[in-house]
């Protein structure tokens, strides 16, 4: 039976025996190392949370099986970008250091995108001029971005005559900017003192599902006068 030093370090177990009638007594020592123990951290992967949403104890959770200290990385009050399957780490020191070796877990967490995308619009015309009647091309560009990508993006022109109103998809670059032209009639009523607008307005959806739309105008003036 051993009944010596039973923490973390060196020890050494001792044996004897007195002997008896047919036999003679003897005995033996033994030196050997008790090494530290590994704690248990338990931690799972917290629940997603909203972009915005500052890390806390909801999430940093992480739980021993003997007491000691938890250092997270990031910490407490960091807000993290949109993102699936973002790590976060813990490193354990127990309190008896002595006798329990250090530990580490991680675990993922997904930050869903809560903001619409960025979108600019311009046109290449303001005004359409003269009102000849003739369709005219119409160079649209700008820039669509967002944090967690672009799931699709289109167009489409609201005729203040609901008559030339073209629709289409649109296809940002890798850089978010993107191009493409319309036909548009230079063409208003005559008595049309405000002039014909047509508004050209792009739409996009990004992958956390958050819609945006912005837009452009162009007028076919009813005269050139400035007014």
């Amino acid at each position: 039976m051993y009944s010596g030093n039973v923490n973390a370090g060196t020890a050494t177990a001792s044996a004897s025996f007195a002997g008896d009638d047919n036999h003679d007594g003897s005995s033996d020592s033994k030196t050997f190392t008790i090494a530290k123990a590994a704690p248990i951290v338990t931690w799972s992967d917290p629940a997603d949370i909203q972009q915005g949403v500052a890390l806390s104890a909801a999430q940093l959770n992480a739980t021993g099986n003997v007491p000691g200290t938890f250092t997270y990385a990031p910490t407490a009050g960091t807000v993290l970008p949109a993102g699936i399957g973002q790590t976060l780490s813990v490193q354990f020191v127990p309190a008896d250091s002595a006798n329990y070796s250090n530990a580490s877990a991680s675990v993922r967490i997904t930050v869903t995108d809560a903001t619409p995308p960025s979108i600019t619009v311009g046109t290449d015309k303001t005004t359409l001029w003269p009102p000849s009647g003739a369709n005219t091309p119409v160079v649209v560009s700008g820039r669509i971005t967002d944090a967690s990508g672009i799931a699709s993006a289109r167009y489409r022109v609201v005729d203040a005559y609901g008559q030339a109103q073209p629709t289409g998809g649109v296809a940002p670059r890798a850089d978010g900017t993107y191009t493409f032209t319309v036909m548009l009639p230079a063409a208003r009523n005559g008595n049309d003192k405000d002039g014909r607008r047509f508004d050209v307005i792009v739409e996009a959806v990004d992958r956390a599902g958050n819609r945006a739309a912005a837009s452009a105008a162009v007028i076919v003036p009813h005269d050139q006068s400035k007014k």
